[in-house]
């Protein structure tokens, strides 16, 4: 009798503790909702309360309806001004004259955001460092290794690519077949990047890899982004499956598993390189990781590792893209050809020459076009920036320490008040600019500001001169089943996306110049 006197005693005491847990459970969100709402250092900044109580606002828009949140922003600030808060811990800013205070400050420094840098998956590389002096003290390393002077040293790495994308166009020509544009071009991207910071060379340019293997992975990759975003346990656990898993569920990851292990390779190489090479010597961003001045806790595998992946990605879609917009707007524009071709003429006579960045930057209608496709493209997510001690003011308000504060560049690139008819690509306004001694550049913010501006920006320039001078000035190319729509900023993830996936431009070759 007593033994089920003590088991129904359990039994019970189980049933109440669970009753209990069930009405704990809603009362807690009733507190956590009248925190966020009443009390938290937040709760003075406007915005929908939806968004201040929960981050599920925010995930239904991202994940649920795929990277369509950025235009519930949009509508935010519409309703309640220049700042709102967009999630429980999360204000952005819609301002083009405080982009500079939040991203370049003159006084104090920004961390990033420890929460948003999960989604690249590299813990170790230069975009996912979170602490100002650690990404200070990381970006020292490549600086000079992304200088101008080095990638003028390394344009013939950029003119031999670039004659390989060529030939591909004349062998189009010859076969009357359709380009992928933007695939083509990443191909040439891609393999400027791999020969320049791994000394390899990974056949991007053979048929057999356009739009596939590696550079396919990294576009795949954010598909999901958002969901790693709020998952992010699900990216650790896919790094965990085993490499011969992983090609037989998703065969395209193979050719990425191969850059991996070049990486690895090459990483371990020159980790156990007895002798110090000299400077003329580093010609690979292995060798600038691992030089004598950086610190020993540095020069480990995993970094290399991550540095080496990150480095591949950001130099291969986004320039691709980029010289894609501009193909796109030029072809779907003949006076904007014409004037182009006619400057090119000025520095490039004859049409299968090319010629070099510092010839073709001075070309002020060829920087109005590359300005206007970067004003159209580049990246799409928020770019979270926190002060970690002091309090980041805008007008009337005081955002505490430790909050992360996000810019768009897409609401900078499309402001009227900055770029009057934002939608048209109109070359002719940075001439104009100009010629008014108007600082327009300032919000071309394409490249990011400050300490945390993109480091490979001199290698997209110099990609971007080069060649869409050499294509424009050499080829007669016409649009073929694309419209703006393929190329139209509809879903936010990490790079601007179409309704139904990656931007895509598809032309054919119908001839090719001879003066």
């Amino acid at each position: 009798m007593g033994v089920i006197s003590v088991v129904t005693f359990l039994a019970s005491a189980k049933e109440h503790f669970i009753i209990s847990i069930l009405l704990l459970f809603p009362i807690a969100l009733i507190l956590r909702t009248i925190y966020r709402l009443y009390i938290d250092p937040l709760h003075h900044i406007p915005g929908p309360k939806l968004a201040a109580i929960s981050h599920l606002y925010e995930f239904y828009h991202d994940v649920v309806r795929g990277g369509l949140f950025i235009w519930e922003i949009e509508k935010m600030h519409q309703e309640y001004g220049p700042i709102v808060r967009i999630n429980p811990r999360e204000v952005h800013i819609k301002d083009p004259y405080f982009y500079d205070e939040l991203y370049a400050p003159a006084h104090g420094w920004r961390d990033k955001d420890a929460k948003s840098v999960e989604i690249f998956s590299s813990p170790n590389a230069l975009v996912s460092t979170v602490d100002h002096h650690t990404h200070r003290m990381r970006r020292k390393l490549l600086t000079s290794f992304f200088s101008r002077r080095s990638i003028e040293r390394i344009e013939p790495v950029i003119h031999e690519s670039l004659s390989k994308f060529l030939d591909s166009l004349i062998t189009a020509y010859e076969e009357d077949s359709v380009v992928e544009l933007i695939d083509r071009l990443q191909a040439l991207t891609g393999h400027v990047i791999t020969q320049y910071a791994y000394g390899e060379d990974y056949g991007l340019h053979e048929p057999q890899n356009i739009g596939k293997g590696i550079v396919k992975v990294v576009q795949e990759g954010t598909e999901q982004i958002h969901l790693h975003r709020f998952f992010p346990l699900i990216q650790r656990f896919l790094r965990l499956i085993p490499s011969f898993f992983m090609t037989q569920l998703f065969p395209a990851r193979a050719a990425m598993y191969d850059l991996l292990h070049g990486v690895r390779k090459k990483s371990i190489e020159v980790l156990q390189q007895k002798d110090v090479c000299t400077p003329t010597e580093r010609t690979t961003m292995f060798h600038a990781l691992t030089a004598p001045e950086v610190p020993p806790e540095e020069r480990t595998l995993q970094r290399l590792e991550d540095e080496g992946l990150v480095l591949f990605a950001a130099g291969t879609e986004t320039t691709a893209t980029t010289l894609g917009v501009a193909i796109f707007h030029i072809l779907s524009d003949p006076m904007v050809l014409t004037k182009l071709r006619k400057e090119l003429e000025q520095v490039m006579p004859t049409p299968e020459g090319l010629a070099t960045w510092r010839e073709l930057e001075k070309l002020p209608y060829l920087n109005g076009v590359i300005h206007e496709a970067l004003r159209f493209s580049g990246l799409a997510m928020r770019q979270q920036r926190v002060s970690p001690t002091e309090v980041i003011k805008y007008k009337d308000y005081a955002i505490p320490p430790g909050t992360p504060v996000s810019m768009l560049q897409y609401f900078l690139h499309t402001d009227p008040a900055l770029f009057s008819d934002p939608e048209k690509f109109y070359p002719e306004r940075w001439m104009l600019a100009a010629e008014r001694k108007e600082s327009l550049s300032r919000f071309l913010v394409t490249f990011g500001k400050g300490t945390r501006s993109c480091i490979g920006m001199n290698l997209a320039y110099a990609e971007l001169h080069t060649a869409l001078a050499a294509i424009v000035r050499r080829f007669d190319l016409e649009l073929y089943e694309t419209t703006a729509e393929d190329i139209r900023f509809v879903r936010d993830k990490l790079l601007p996306r179409a309704k139904n996936g990656p931007w895509r431009v598809r032309v054919k070759v119908v001839g090719i110049r001879k003066d």
